[in-house]
């Protein structure tokens, strides 16, 4: 029987309060997976809350080795030096899904203005 390897699926929090990010550990039980996140910031309940913005790992790294994540502003270094933030649209992360790696480089994060 073939094993299906599944994307590395993480999660990263950003807390508009603290200006700051926590990222998510997967742990498998059972049936089901669930994601914690560190308590850095002494949250106990974020969900729903507007203090926090969750953003999903694209599965992708960029030419450096980091993972990119919803929110990055990445520059694309195919000739154009295009700057763009990274979101999810239809099924794909816009723009990763048209770049190799080698392409892509993390600039910063719609929350740097902050």
């Amino acid at each position: 029987m073939e094993r299906l390897i599944m994307k590395n699926i993480r999660f990263r929090k950003y807390d508009h309060l603290n200006s700051g990010f926590a990222y998510s550990h997967r742990l498998d039980g059972g049936s089901t997976t669930t994601f914690d996140f560190d308590m850095t910031y002494n949250s106990k309940n974020w969900i729903g809350s507007h203090r926090h913005q969750l953003m999903q790992y694209t599965g992708v790294t960029d030419r450096t080795g980091r993972p990119i994540f919803e929110g990055d502003i990445v520059s694309i270094e195919n000739g154009t030096h295009q700057k763009m933030c990274v979101y999810f649209d239809h099924g794909k992360f816009v723009p990763v899904y048209k770049y190799q790696s080698r392409e892509l480089q993390i600039v910063g994060n719609v929350f740097d203005e902050e």
